[in-house]
């Protein structure tokens, strides 16, 4: 995949039809040549109840060499007035149908200009100095770097701690390990060499492209203070159901032990089932 994948921007400004804003509509950006450039993507629809949290947490930030950009796959709610409040913080917006997340997040990436690349979901948030210390903590060896999670719900404390393993390697090629995408900072170079996320891949395309690096030889790097609050819907449950049944499909088109991915499989899915029947 080579290059001209990247600032796709033009397309989605001269088309007319779509709903849109941002700093590049109004004004020749530029950006701070002696530091990375990190691209910030979001993708929402009908977020109005924690957008706003999430935008703050990027404005907030110590780092200031930042492109956000913010895909809309149509809001019917308040988001979009959110989100035109917030313009002059955020690079580029588009309010546009999409057919998943997934290709909303293909948007995102085909517009980034930044050296390095950090999904934050909707209802997500950040310290303010996390993505300072993900740029500081990337090296010659690492793709990608990724930290620890705090789990909530919306308006209540975030104390559900899942720690990332830095031996993620050793089990990734038949289950997820705790890689916790949603801390996932990586170079922008990883497109160009395994491409985007795979657009049949709706819940978990993340392992799916994170096994796409691993058979590269790509690798990630482990720091406990890259921290991501990672916010509970109350679809979570089913979510997951369907997400650890994309991920033993992309295992298994990716190679992975037929033992191993089931063993895993059926392990998680018992143990959530369990889970859920008795509310614990």
């Amino acid at each position: 995949m080579t290059n001209n994948i990247y600032n796709d921007l033009s397309t989605y400004i001269k088309d007319d039809t779509l709903l849109k804003g941002g700093k590049y509509l109004k004004e020749d950006v530029k950006y701070n040549k002696d530091l990375p450039l990190v691209t910030i993507i979001t993708v929402c629809r009908n977020a109005e109840k924690t957008i706003q949290k999430t935008i703050d947490s990027v404005i907030n930030q110590t780092y200031k060499n930042i492109e956000y950009i913010l895909i809309d796959g149509e809001s019917t709610d308040n988001t979009i007035n959110i989100i035109k409040k917030n313009e002059a913080y955020i690079s580029f917006w588009l309010s546009q149908k999409d057919e998943s997340a997934t290709e909303g997040i293909n948007k995102g990436f085909k517009i980034a200009k930044g050296d390095y690349i950090f999904l934050l979901n909707a209802d997500d948030f950040v310290n303010s100095d996390f993505i300072k210390i993900a740029v500081e903590t990337f090296d010659n060896n690492s793709a990608f770097v990724f930290g620890d999670m705090f789990i909530g719900k919306p308006y209540n404390e975030y104390n559900h701690k899942i720690k990332g393993d830095k031996y993620y390697y050793k089990k990734i090629s038949y289950t997820m390990p705790r890689i916790n995408q949603p801390t996932i900072v990586f170079k922008k170079e990883c497109l160009d060499i395994v491409g985007f996320y795979n657009l049949n891949k709706k819940v978990a395309p993340d392992y799916d492209w994170l096994l796409r690096l691993y058979k590269k030889g790509l690798k990630g790097k482990y720091n406990e203070n890259i921290i991501t609050y990672f916010t509970l819907d109350g679809n979570s449950h089913i979510q997951y159901f369907k997400g650890i049944k994309e991920v033993r499909e992309s295992s298994f088109e990716n190679g992975g032990s037929i033992f191993w991915t089931n063993f895993y499989y059926y392990a998680r899915y018992t143990k959530r089932y369990i889970k859920n029947l008795f509310n614990i």
